[in-house]
């Protein structure tokens, strides 16, 4: 009897009967979600246009998304290399940047200048809305 038992014992723990099958474990990453902060479809519409050959005068004529629209960032760069940066508004403000603005740029600027404006937004996210040569 003995003997029976011990094959019986031995052939269950052979066949793995005495054992729970192993389940795998499956686990799900969790995943936050992602906020893509995106600028205007629509871009500011600005003008920049020579008066005479002293000055560059700078127009904010409005746009889409004016209220999310806090700073106007102008670059020109002279033929002989001098940059002048200027601003309409400031990016760190919470006033936007009022249609219809603008401001000049005093020469003298005999030769073609290069003008680059920037809008800054509210949440942070930037385009260049007018790239030329004037």
């Amino acid at each position: 009897m003995k003997l029976l038992l011990i094959i019986l014992i031995f052939s269950f723990v052979a066949a793995g009967c005495s054992q729970p099958s192993l389940q795998p474990v499956v686990t799900t990453p969790s995943f936050e979600p992602t906020i893509l902060i995106s600028a205007p479809i629509e871009p500011a519409v600005v003008m920049a246009q020579r008066i005479g050959s002293t000055k560059i005068l700078i127009t904010y004529a409005g746009s889409p998304d004016a209220d999310q629209l806090m700073e106007l960032e102008t670059t020109v760069v002279s033929s002989k290399g001098s940059v002048t940066t200027k601003s309409m508004g400031s990016r760190l403000d919470t006033t936007p940047v009022q249609s219809g603005g603008t401001y000049l740029f005093q020469g003298p600027y005999t030769d073609e200048v290069h003008v680059l404006i920037t809008a800054w937004y509210a949440n942070g996210t930037h385009v260049d809305v007018l790239n030329t040569r004037i």
